[in-house]
């Protein structure tokens, strides 16, 4: 969170594998009143929203309580620009109540790890109308649960990216969009 600073913070090139959050955005949390541009990153096996039920009897939080939240959150009042990321086995993809924020070039498949705690189904992508969306291939037990992302800019379907070991899609429809290593 970083306020009334006009400067987007930029999170390129990296990874973000297995984590857990009691709370919200499991990987990340663009908070309110705040801007990111996030490149070239990797999520994987991240599950936000754990144990939300003792947040809720101790501090009195929900958010997201049916479907729970993505591994990406982005809060009211707040702008993501997401670019060649890939999202995967993740307890959902992206939560988004934010401002005119954008997905390009992405890949949303299959986000859904379970814990069992919520009422919901995991998804892909939670965006609300005003988010643009673009160049995606998106598929998971629910691929756009506000069912506000254009079908004629993106791809819904069930073409398997074939993942190799460092998450690089193998298939030859894949190889525009989503996540790749930087050679160190």
């Amino acid at each position: 969170q970083h306020g009334l600073c006009q400067t987007p913070v930029l999170i390129r090139n990296c990874t973000f594998l297995d984590n857990r959050c009691p709370a919200t955005g499991s990987a990340v949390d663009v908070l309110q009143d705040s801007k990111a541009n996030i490149e070239n990153c990797l999520f994987v096996g991240n599950i936000g929203n754990y144990g939300m039920d003792e947040i809720g009897k101790t501090f009195g939080l929900s958010y997201n309580a049916k479907h729970g939240c993505g591994a990406l959150s982005v809060f009211p009042k707040s702008t993501a620009q997401v670019s060649r990321c890939t999202f995967t086995s993740n307890w959902s993809g992206v939560d988004d109540k934010g401002i005119a924020s954008r997905y390009e070039n992405c890949i949303f498949w299959k986000n859904d790890r379970s814990d069992g705690s919520r009422t919901g189904q995991p998804y892909e992508l939670d965006v609300n109308k005003s988010a643009h969306v673009e160049g995606c291939f998106i598929f998971g037990t629910i691929s756009d649960l506000q069912k506000s992302i254009a079908p004629d800019l993106n791809q819904f379907s069930e073409l398997d990216p074939e993942f190799d070991s460092s998450y690089v899609p193998q298939s030859p429809h894949h190889q525009e969009v989503g996540y790749r290593p930087v050679s160190r």
